[in-house]
């Protein structure tokens, strides 16, 4: 439950990056983070899935790409630094969990396509 929760205040604090400064230095690159992001994103939209179900599937990917959910918030203030790239990384997280959702999870039950992964 405590990923989802993260997660959550990671998608809004990239959204809302827009409207804070600070100066958090980059944790990972950009690819990185949107497909960690994106593959979550999808996860969280999965509503037929029990809670555990989606809290067991994000921690599947954070594992996956060697993530820790400090990591991500900790990149997402980085990007609250530059209004405009932050724009860029939440149009791109959006555009790839789209992509995604046709195919989010593989025949082992992990979510999401494993292409993207850069960590």
């Amino acid at each position: 439950m405590r990923i989802g929760m993260m997660v959550r205040h990671c998608l809004l604090g990239v959204a809302l990056a827009a409207c804070t400064r600070t100066d958090g230095r980059a944790v990972m690159d950009d690819s990185t983070f949107v497909a960690a992001m994106a593959r979550l994103h999808v996860i969280d939209r999965k509503y037929q899935l029990s809670d555990a179900a989606r809290d067991s599937l994000r921690r599947g990917v954070l594992q996956e790409q060697g993530l820790t959910v400090d990591e991500l918030e900790r990149q997402a203030r980085h990007y609250a630094s530059n209004p405009t790239r932050a724009s860029a990384i939440w149009a791109e997280i959006s555009k790839r969990a789209l992509t995604l959702t046709g195919d989010t999870t593989t025949s082992d039950g992990r979510a999401g396509a494993q292409e993207a992964q850069t960590r």
